[in-house]
């Protein structure tokens, strides 16, 4: 006889336990883990084997959920880049590689090592750019263009910053890099 199911909610998945023998001993369990439709039934002797059992399918199902996710939402968050947690973060911690790498470049700049932190600006600063400029395009284009006018400008700004990072990777590898750029603006002409 079955006693009254004792019900395990483990992130997301439902884990039955049902005492199953008639002394009702931690030895007869049997669990019915429900997922996605898909049911299946298992006898277990050992209640850490269920448990192990259960979390492993769980650690499944998250890992697949989060493989699949951003897969869905890879061409809208390139192109609306200012919404969600995602780009804050990511406008954030350009911010924080930009601190770093432009004095580093600066002060490598006439030798050899300047060309990978060159290279890194020359993906950074677009990148923060472009984020940054969604937020500006968010706020103002709405107000003075119109609201039907967000999207087009946001088509234009990444191909503004494909053009951007193309013209920089282009500077660093057959140029003189962006470091050396900027430092001849400040240069006497000879």
């Amino acid at each position: 006889p079955l006693s009254k199911p004792s019900s395990r909610c483990v992130s997301n998945r439902a884990v039955v336990l049902r005492r199953t023998g008639p002394d009702s001993s931690a030895a007869s369990l049997e669990s019915s883990a429900i997922c996605c439709g898909c049911a299946f039934l298992s006898k277990t002797s050992n209640r850490t084997a269920l448990y192990t059992m259960a979390l492993r399918s769980v650690a499944r199902a998250m890992a697949q959920a989060r493989s699949a996710a951003p897969a869905r939402r890879n061409l809208s968050s390139i192109i609306d880049a200012d919404s969600g947690k995602l780009a804050t973060q990511g406008y954030h911690y350009t911010s924080m590689a930009l601190i770093p790498l432009t004095p580093l470049a600066f002060v490598l700049s006439p030798s050899s090592y300047c060309l990978p932190v060159d290279l890194a600006l020359g993906v950074v600063i677009p990148l923060h750019a472009h984020i940054g400029m969604n937020y500006v395009m968010t706020d103002y284009v709405k107000k003075f263009v119109g609201k039907a006018a967000v999207g087009p400008s946001r088509y234009i700004m990444l191909g503004a910053t494909g053009i951007t990072m193309a013209g920089l990777l282009k500077l660093n590898l057959s140029g003189p890099g962006v470091t050396e750029s900027v430092k001849s603006l400040w240069r006497k002409k000879e």
